[in-house]
């Protein structure tokens, strides 16, 4: 948004739209390629790069959202997915020294802010990003798997390579918008060794964007599943 902001306070004499990647410009994503990240920031950068038809109406609009998001930061309530969280947590009988459960999220600041929130709860938690060697991944997956630690905070720098059967329960903080890096965060748990049932959440508003993407997404699985 506050990129947004900042193209319509610019000058957008002479700009050319830039092209969104096919199917990412019709509201039901019809035919867009949802498994590249490529085409996903060619979108985005399509947004944010396009002329508007009125930039003072929009730009007051935008600016009114950023404002809702940073009352929403300076809130004392607890965040909508935080309070669904605990509820899974409790349906599944994890608690603080019970049970463990493995989180994904897109963004390395949003894992940093969970283990804090998990942290405060009383749960044993670590994040694995990007910024953690092969030595250190190594030893995170061991210590987890003999529950040295309940909750493993992940981006998808823990999306593949690593087993962390020990645990049951995962829950996608954010999408990736991705089928396959989807796949790749649940085969953590769909290992050798698992005995029971694996149970996935996905922490996502459906009447919005991200729902639609979610639903096509889970059209397009239902059908591999099926030609199986």
């Amino acid at each position: 948004l506050r990129r947004r902001v900042a193209a319509l306070t610019g000058s957008q004499a002479g700009r050319v739209d830039p092209v969104a990647p096919h199917g990412f410009d019709s509201g039901d994503l019809a035919g867009a390629d949802l498994d590249s990240d490529e085409a996903w920031q060619d979108a985005e950068r399509a947004v944010l790069q396009a002329r508007s038809r009125d930039r003072r109406a929009e730009l007051e609009a935008v600016t009114s959202l950023t404002g809702l998001v940073d009352l929403a930061l300076k809130s004392k309530d607890e965040p909508a997915k935080w309070q669904a969280t605990s509820k899974i947590m409790a349906a599944h009988d994890i608690a603080p020294g019970r049970g463990q459960l493995l989180v994904f999220t897109e963004f390395t600041d949003t894992a940093r802010w969970l283990a804090t929130l998990f942290r405060s709860a009383g749960f044993s938690t670590e994040v694995l990003d990007g910024s953690v060697d092969q030595d250190a991944r190594e030893d995170m997956q061991t210590r987890f798997l003999a529950d040295r630690f309940q909750v493993l905070v992940s981006t998808d720098a823990g999306g593949e390579g690593i087993d962390l059967q020990s645990a049951h329960v995962m829950i996608d903080w954010d999408i990736p918008w991705s089928l396959v890096r989807l796949e790749q965060r649940a085969g953590r748990l769909h290992r050798i060794g698992q005995t029971r049932d694996v149970h996935v959440y996905h922490l996502i508003a459906p009447d919005t964007r991200e729902g639609r993407v979610q639903q096509v997404m889970l059209d397009n699985l239902t059908a591999a599943s099926r030609a199986l």
